[in-house]
């Protein structure tokens, strides 16, 4: 008998750490309405008011929506015009990203990586606080840690012999070329030269 209460208690224990994890949903959560691909809703972008989109995809408490802007983003199913219905994403569902990491993300449909902090991990997506003070969701898997973002965008990364000659040459042809009648010309052929 004193041997099964250790393992009954065990068992409760891990039964109440994974609800913490996904914690239940309340009749708010469920009272929303259930989108499906195409929907037009009313959303913010980040910090912005908002305005019209088409839902793209629902995960969980967010939706992936195209606005009128063309841009792309996430937004809160409760921020949503009309609310949407909250559920629970994928359990098989994680992200490498921590909350407090430091990171270089896409904002919406930039392409450049801009950094900004994680604030919420939630299945594959992290909440960004960009630096410069906007906000948005982006997909664990695009994340990338700032010093590998540097160096894949050529960054002030340390570079060897020949390739970093032909770069700083490549990076004098602005400069070389001021006063040229055709800039963009003389520019281009100073750094063909550097190669």
């Amino acid at each position: 008998m004193n041997l099964i209460r250790p393992v009954v208690a065990l068992c409760l224990l891990s039964l109440l750490s994974c609800s913490k994890s996904q914690p239940e949903l309340t009749a708010e959560d469920l009272a929303g309405e259930k989108f499906s691909e195409g929907a037009k809703v009313k959303a913010p972008l980040g910090k912005r008011k908002k305005q019209k989109a088409t839902v793209l995809e629902v995960y969980g408490k967010l939706a992936r929506l195209r606005f009128a802007d063309t841009n792309v983003g996430w937004a809160l199913l409760k921020e949503i015009e009309p609310q949407g219905a909250v559920s629970h994403p994928p359990k098989e569902d994680t992200c490498d990203a921590a909350v407090g990491d430091r990171v270089r993300a896409r904002w919406s449909t930039a392409i450049t990586l801009t950094n900004g902090t994680v604030d919420e991990v939630y299945g594959k997506l992290a909440h960004i606080q960009f630096d410069d003070k906007d906000v948005d969701w982006a997909l664990c898997a695009d994340l990338k840690p700032i010093e590998e973002a540097e160096s894949d965008e050529g960054g002030d990364v340390e570079e060897s012999g020949a390739s970093a000659a032909v770069t700083q040459c490549k990076r004098a042809c602005n400069g070389n070329c001021k006063g040229a009648r055709n800039k963009a010309k003389c520019v281009g052929a100073c750094r063909r030269s550097c190669e």
